[in-house]
């Protein structure tokens, strides 16, 4: 649940999910009478825009290219990293190219995609995913795998488990290019040029106070605090730069190669 207080006179709502490493895009939003935040699931925030029950999310990138109102990326932010990250893992009981099940957050979204890819690539795989309510339940102890994503991976990794694997750290020594974990979109049919500034300077204050918020919002959500700022201040990428760019483009790439994606639609990216 959100903790901001929706406002009747708000012009604009916007969803993301709770996660510390994406606190810095909405940073001072909370002060704006006009403007509305929302904690979603990553799952569920595709369907929420879609709908129209919010102005923009920040949608796992794969969902821009799911059925149903086609969206377009916002170039006011984003949460990706070039290598290392705190904010997903792979656990394993079992060596990685024998792995052949994962259990998985069922929150999740761009994770379990990232997965499938790197299985196929690496290991010439086809992962069954089996996703799991990791907030109420353990995966069983016979479970080869399970992944585990935003805070849940650092406040409360599961148990048994004797090696981990990064995702993101694996993408970027196989690809040079970043991992993409969510983008900010709004429907491809709204004109969102305001709501585009609003978020952009909400990222800009978020930039100038990683230090500040790792520290706040940290606390909250039970990171231990060098953690925390190393997640933010290291390990995280807010700028939707070109490289940023090009490593979704990638991905989408190979996600349609292992069937994550079944076909490919023409996203483009919003003048800010």
């Amino acid at each position: 649940m959100s903790n901001y207080k929706p406002s009747s006179r708000a012009a604009f709502s916007v969803a993301l999910p709770s996660h510390l490493a994406c606190r810095p895009l909405i940073e001072g939003l909370d002060r704006l009478a006009d403007v509305r935040v929302e904690f979603a699931p990553p799952a569920a925030l595709a369907t929420l825009l879609q709908a129209g029950h919010v102005d923009a999310a920040l949608v796992p990138p794969i969902d821009l290219h799911c059925p149903g109102e086609p969206l377009a990326i916002l170039p006011a932010g984003c949460q990706a990293s070039c290598g290392p990250s705190l904010t997903a893992r792979v656990y394993l009981r079992i060596p990685a190219h024998q792995v052949r099940i994962l259990w998985t957050d069922d929150e999740l979204r761009s994770e379990p995609a990232l997965a499938r890819v790197l299985w196929r690539e690496l290991f010439r795989r086809r992962l069954t995913v089996i996703p799991f309510d990791a907030g109420r339940l353990y995966p069983p102890e016979s479970a080869e795998a399970v992944l585990l994503a935003g805070d849940r991976a650092v406040t409360d990794p599961p148990l048994g488990f004797y090696v981990q694997m990064d995702p993101s750290e694996i993408w970027f020594e196989a690809t040079g290019l970043p991992f993409v974990y969510g983008v900010w979109a709004a429907r491809a049919d709204r004109d969102s040029r305001r709501l585009c500034d609003v978020l952009t300077r909400a990222r800009d204050r978020g930039l100038r106070r990683l230090k500040t918020i790792a520290r706040r919002e940290g606390r909250k959500l039970g990171w231990p605090a060098d953690l925390a700022a190393r997640c933010l201040c290291e390990q995280t990428d807010y700028e939707f730069s070109d490289a940023c760019e090009d490593g979704m483009e990638e991905f989408f790439q190979f996600a349609r190669r292992a069937g994550v994606i079944d076909s490919l639609r023409d996203v483009r990216v919003r003048e800010g």
